[in-house]
């Protein structure tokens, strides 16, 4: 689903953790933020979606509570690897009902558009109870939707 401004997507992640609420579901999002682009890359907006997961841990599978909390013992606190990220959250994703929210699309820096597509697409695919619901300007529309069909 793709929102047109981001008063629409405030009340739409609002509405899903409200929803959400004894379900069993995982509501998590992601703010695009113009001042700090750069910082922003898939990495960077897949790892805080991960963390939003992990820091209630009764709604996460033990099994990546696990993996999640080792790897910082052992890796001194550096990040995950995007491929581990990316694998925890589809294990996550994959067990239960997930809604991945991700607004101000159009402030993604445009070199890290395909790789985010990608990366989202591999977790829907992986992930069939998995829904994505990005928000931006309507100039971006076509070339999200090119790339993740349904959106």
């Amino acid at each position: 689903m793709l929102l047109r401004n981001s008063g629409a997507s405030s009340l739409v992640i609002d509405t899903l953790c409200d929803w959400a609420i004894g379900r069993n579901a995982v509501v998590v999002f992601f703010y695009f933020d113009f001042a700090a682009q750069k910082e922003q890359s898939p990495t960077t907006l897949l790892s805080s979606l991960l963390n939003e997961v992990v820091v209630t841990p009764e709604t996460v599978p033990e099994q990546v509570v696990e993996a999640f909390r080792d790897h910082k013992k052992t890796t001194e606190g550096r990040r995950l690897e995007l491929g581990q990220v990316v694998e925890m959250l589809q294990d996550i994703s994959s067990s239960r009902p997930t809604f991945i929210c991700i607004d101000a699309l159009d402030e993604c820096m445009t070199e890290y558009t395909a790789e985010l597509l990608e990366l989202l697409k591999q977790i829907l695919h992986n992930s069939p109870s998995t829904r994505i619901i990005l928000a931006g300007r309507l100039h971006i529309r076509e070339r999200w939707r090119n790339t993740l069909p349904g959106v």
